[in-house]
């Protein structure tokens, strides 16, 4: 299997794929705008395909396929580029928690690029990027191709959207700055402690080493 980016290889498999060998589907899960008649927001309805999955949750109907980069540095090189950490792009077959979450919105098929410091990046088999939000149980659609996010992030005009699974579909909800906000901030938080972990280890080290010289 290919992307454009490389060769890809399979992380793991949930729900009907586990049980067969049938080709991986490409499921394309698109948004109709609709208002509800409570006013709870917009309803993000799935294709045709994928319907039956709505209410059900994750169950024997669910099928979804996890691949990945043979090459580890496609990983960390698309990440860098939208200005994403990454804490993992190799132990990926752990994450069965954030792959069920992802499998209920309808994905039949997901290329994970890497597990950030507040839940998981990938792209979906049509090139579009995504990232799990795992404070908000969410998925961020950051944009239909990497192309197309790092020109939002050069005009800061990342949008503003989350998707939720409820009961009777998926909630496309718009958010105020400051949630999303208080979100990228956490990212940064982590992975600047994480930096600062790693050069204070380094530091002790360096300690260490020279006091064993004096002895």
């Amino acid at each position: 299997m290919r992307l454009s980016f490389g060769e890809l290889c399979r992380v793991g498999t949930l729900g009907i794929a586990k049980r067969t060998n049938k080709e991986i589907q490409c499921n394309y899960v698109y948004t109709m705008h609709e208002y509800k008649n409570d006013g709870d927001g917009l309803v993000s309805n799935m294709s045709e395909s994928s319907e039956q999955n709505e209410s059900e949750g994750l169950g024997l109907s669910v099928s979804m396929v996890v691949c990945t980069f043979v090459d580890e540095s496609i990983c960390r090189n698309i990440a860098a580029s939208i200005h994403i950490t990454l804490i993992d792009s190799k132990d990926l077959e752990k994450h069965d928690n954030f792959y069920e979450y992802i499998a209920e919105f309808g994905f039949e098929h997901i290329i994970v690029i890497g597990e950030t410091y507040n839940g998981l990046l990938f792209l979906d088999c049509y090139g579009r990027v995504l990232k799990w939000q795992e404070m908000q149980l969410a998925i961020w659609p950051l944009g239909n191709s990497l192309e197309e996010v790092e020109l939002k992030l050069k005009s800061n005009r990342l949008d503003r959207v989350i998707w939720t699974v409820k009961y009777d579909g998926i909630k496309y909800k718009a958010l105020p700055d400051y949630d999303l906000e208080m979100a990228e901030n956490y990212d940064l938080k982590m992975a600047e402690q994480a930096r600062k972990t790693r050069t204070n280890g380094v530091k002790n080290k360096h300690l260490t080493n020279k006091k064993n010289k004096k002895k």
